[in-house]
C-alpha cells in the first residue's frame, strides 16, 4: 500500500511538473508530440459475416517510437488504461475485445515495473451477427482511448478513431440500404479480462486456465429459435409462460408480502368483505401490475442493450435505501400514524380519491417492480441475448413486457383477493389487528432493505428479528381485542408460534455447509494443473436466491459430500461496478446472480453444467456429476 501511494504521489509530481519535465526533455530532444498522435491504427479491411455466426476481427496500431501507452490491465490503479470502444450497429455486435500481452517496463517515476504496449501492437475483436440480423453493409465505428508516456513525461489522456466496415451475408432487401450508423444504445465494448502471458500475443486460455466466456450464437439462442421455429405469436406465449414460470422462484418473496400489505391493507380499512367488492378491486389490481409490468420490462430492456448485470442496479445502496423508507412510509400508515393522501388540488384533478388511489397503486407497483429483478433463470439470460443482439429497444421492450405480465397475473388474482380474509366475522377491532399484520409485513420487508443498503452481510438476522419482534407486537402489545377473551387467546397464539420460529431459525443447528474462497486466478491455476473441477459461485448480499441456495442446497449433505471434491471459490458482486468484479462479469460471462460456472479438469467451462438461479439439490447434484463424469470426484 506505502509503495503504492508513493508511486501514485511520483506519478502526480511528474503530472504537475510536467510543463517543466517537457521543457527539460525538449532541450535534449523535440518538443512532445500532441497526444493523439501517439497511436496510429492500421486500416482494417472491411469483413464479411454470415447471420447467426461470429468471426474475429484483428485491429493493429502503432506507438510512436520512443513512447509507449499503458497497458489495458496496468499494474497501478491510477493509471488510465487502454480501451478499445467499439458501439454495435444493427444486427451485429462486437464482443469483449482480447488485448496484446503488455510489456513490464520500470520509469523514473515508478519503483516498479509497468505494463505498457510499445511499437506495434494487435487486438482481436470479436464480432457476432443476430440470426435474423438484416443482409447488407454496416459500419462500426468507436475508439481507441490511451495515455501516452515516455521516461520523462506523460501526456493527457486522448482517442483515436477505429473503424472498419462490416457486411451481413445474404441478399439486399429491396427498398434500400440498411443503415449503416452505429447504435447509440449498445454497450461500450468491456475491458479486457484475461490474463495474458508474460511475453507474446495471447491465443489461448489464460493461466487461470478459462478463456473468457462468450455468448451462444443467436442460432443457438433459445429465445431466438422460438421465434424462428414458432412464429411471433407461439414465442410471445412462451415467454409470457416464462413469466408466469418466475412466480416459482425465491425472488418473489419481497413481491408477495407487499401485494398483501398494500391490497388487504386497504380492504381491512374499508372493511369490504364481500365478493363483489373485492372485485371491484380488480382496476387498481390492473394498474398495479401494468405498474410492475411497466418497470420491469424497462430494467429488462436496459440489461440487455448494456450488457449490465440484471438486478444489478439493486447494489446502489441508494436504491435500496429508497425502496426501504418508501416501504417504512408505507408500514407506518397501516398504524395509524397518518393517512398517505395526495395534495387536494391533485385530487380533484384525477377524480377524487379513487384517482389517488389509482396513481398510489401504479407507484407501488413500479416499485414492486424493482423487487423482480433478482429473478433470473436461464430463459431470462436468453432473453436478454437475443434482445441485446437485436439490439432494437422496441422489440426489447415488448418482449420483457410480456414476460412481466406473465409474472404479474398471479398477483392480479392475489390484489383482488387479498381482502377476502376480510370476510371473516367481527370486523372492528379484528379488522385493525389484521391492518396492523400488515404494516408488520411491510415492515419486515422495509427493514429487509434497508440492511442490505446499510449492513448486507447482516441481513441474514432480518427474518428472525421480524418473527420475534412482530410476535411480541402482535400477540401481546397490540392493544385491539383485549375485551375478547377469543380473539385474545388466538393473539397469544399468533405471537408465541412466531416467536417460536424466530429462537428455532436463531439457534438451530448449524449444518454442514459448502465452504468458499474468494475468487483467486492463481488457485484456478493450480486447479488446472492438477486436474482438479473448480465450482466458481457468483452471488450478492440482495440477491433472495443466492440466500436459497446457501440455506437449501448448499448445506444438503448429498450436494457437500459430491462438491468436496471441487476448488470452491466465490465472486461477490454485492458491488458489482467494482472494477475487479466487472473484469469478472465479462470473462465468465455472467448476466445475474446467482450463477454458478464449473470448470472442468482441463480447466475449460462445462457451459451445461453452468447453473442461473436458484436449483434444489436434486437437480445440483445432477450438474456436479455431469462435471466429475458422473461419479463424485475424491474428497480433498
Amino acid at each position: 500500500m506505502i509503495r503504492q501511494l508513493g508511486s501514485a504521489l511520483a506519478f502526480a509530481a511528474l503530472m504537475l511538473g510536467a510543463p517543466h519535465v517537457a521543457t527539460v526533455a525538449a532541450q535534449e530532444s523535440a518538443s512532445p508530440p500532441p497526444a493523439s498522435e501517439l497511436v496510429r491504427v492500421h486500416p482494417i479491411p472491411p469483413v464479411t459475416i454470415a447471420p447467426g455466426a461470429t468471426i474475429e476481427v484483428t485491429i493493429t496500431f502503432d506507438v510512436l517510437p520512443t513512447w509507449h501507452i499503458n497497458a489495458n490491465r496496468p499494474n497501478e490503479d491510477f493509471l488510465v488504461p487502454s480501451v478499445l470502444a467499439l458501439p454495435a450497429a444493427p444486427g451485429v455486435r462486437p464482443g469483449a475485445p482480447r488485448y496484446p500481452a503488455a510489456h513490464q517496463v520500470t520509469l523514473s517515476f515508478s519503483e516498479t515495473p509497468l505494463a505498457v504496449y510499445e511499437g506495434t501492437a494487435t487486438i482481436v475483436l470479436p464480432l457476432s451477427a443476430a440470426a435474423d440480423a438484416t443482409p447488407g453493409p454496416r459500419t462500426i465505428a468507436g475508439t481507441l482511448r490511451f495515455q501516452g508516456c515516455n521516461d520523462q513525461v506523460c501526456l493527457p489522456p486522448a482517442s483515436v478513431p477505429v473503424r472498419f466496415a462490416v457486411t451481413v451475408a445474404g441478399e439486399v432487401p429491396a427498398g434500400g440500404a440498411v443503415d449503416s450508423s452505429a447504435s447509440e444504445l449498445a454497450p461500450v465494448a468491456p475491458a479486457d479480462t484475461t490474463l495474458a502471458p508474460i511475453a507474446g500475443f495471447e491465443t489461448g486460455p489464460p493461466p487461470g486456465g478459462v478463456a473468457p466466456a462468450r455468448a451462444a450464437p443467436a442460432a443457438d439462442n433459445l429465445v431466438g429459435r422460438w421465434f424462428d421455429e414458432r412464429g411471433t405469436g407461439l414465442a410471445f406465449l412462451f415467454i409470457f409462460l416464462m413469466g408466469l414460470a418466475l412466480n416459482l422462484t425465491p425472488c418473489v418473496y419481497p413481491m408477495m408480502g407487499v401485494t398483501v400489505s398494500l391490497f388487504g391493507g386497504a380492504a381491512a380499512s374499508a372493511s369490504s368483505g364481500s365478493l363483489r367488492g373485492n372485485l371491484r378491486a380488480l382496476p387498481r389490481a390492473i394498474v398495479y401490475v401494468l405498474g410492475i409490468a411497466l418497470m420491469y420490462s424497462t430494467l429488462g430492456v436496459i440489461a440487455a442493450l448494456t450488457g449490465g448485470l440484471f438486478g444489478g442496479w439493486l447494489a446502489s445502496p441508494w436504491v435500496l435505501g429508497g425502496i426501504g423508507l418508501l416501504l417504512l412510509a408505507l408500514s407506518l400508515s397501516m398504524f395509524g400514524f397518518y393517512e398517505i393522501q395526495a395534495p387536494s388540488g391533485l385530487l380533484s384533478k384525477l377524480g377524487g380519491a379513487t384517482g389517488a388511489g389509482y396513481v398510489g397503486t401504479f407507484i407501488a407497483g413500479l416499485m414492486v417492480g424493482v423487487f423482480a429483478a433478482p429473478c433470473i433463470g436461464a430463459p431470462i439470460i436468453a432473453l436478454l441475448a437475443h434482445v441485446g443482439a437485436k439490439g432494437d429497444p422496441i422489440f426489447g421492450f415488448q418482449a420483457f413486457f410480456v414476460l412481466s405480465l406473465g409474472l404479474g397475473l398471479p398477483y392480479l388474482v392475489l390484489a383482488v383477493f387479498s381482502g377476502l380474509m376480510t370476510r371473516l366475522p367481527r370486523s372492528g377491532s379484528w379488522m385493525d389487528w389484521v391492518k396492523h399484520l400488515f404494516g408488520v409485513i411491510l415492515l419486515a420487508v422495509a427493514l429487509f432493505y434497508l440492511t442490505l443498503a446499510i449492513a448486507p452481510k447482516h441481513v441474514g438476522w432480518v427474518v428472525p428479528a421480524a418473527l420475534g419482534l412482530g410476535g411480541l407486537y402482535l400477540g401481546f402489545l397490540e392493544p385491539t381485542g383485549r375485551d375478547r377473551p377469543a380473539f385474545r387467546r388466538f393473539k397469544w397464539a399468533v405471537g408465541v408460534a412466531a416467536i417460536v420460529a424466530s429462537v428455532l431459525i436463531v439457534f438451530r443447528p448449524a449444518a454442514p455447509a459448502l465452504e468458499f474462497a474468494a475468487f483467486d486466478d492463481a488457485a484456478l491455476a493450480t486447479a488446472r494443473t492438477s486436474g482438479t473441477p473448480v465450482m466458481i459461485d457468483f452471488a450478492a448480499e440482495w440477491c433472495v436466491p443466492c440466500h436459497e441456495l446457501e440455506e437449501i442446497t448448499f448445506t444438503d449433505p448429498a450436494v457437500v459430500r459430491v462438491a468436496s471434491g471441487f476448488v470452491r471459490m466465490k465472486v461477490d458482486l454485492t458491488r458489482f461496478d467494482s472494477p475487479e468484479s466487472e473484469a469478472l462479469r465479462e470473462r465468465f460471462a455472467i448476466a445475474g446472480v446467482p450463477t454458478i460456472v464449473f470448470l472442468g479438469a482441463d480447466g475449460n467451462e462445462v457451459a451445461a453444467a453452468r447453473v442461473v438461479g436458484f436449483m434444489r439439490p436434486e437437480p445440483f447434484l445432477d450438474r456436479l456429476r455431469l462435471v466429475t463424469g458422473g461419479a463424485a470426484p475424491a474428497a480433498r
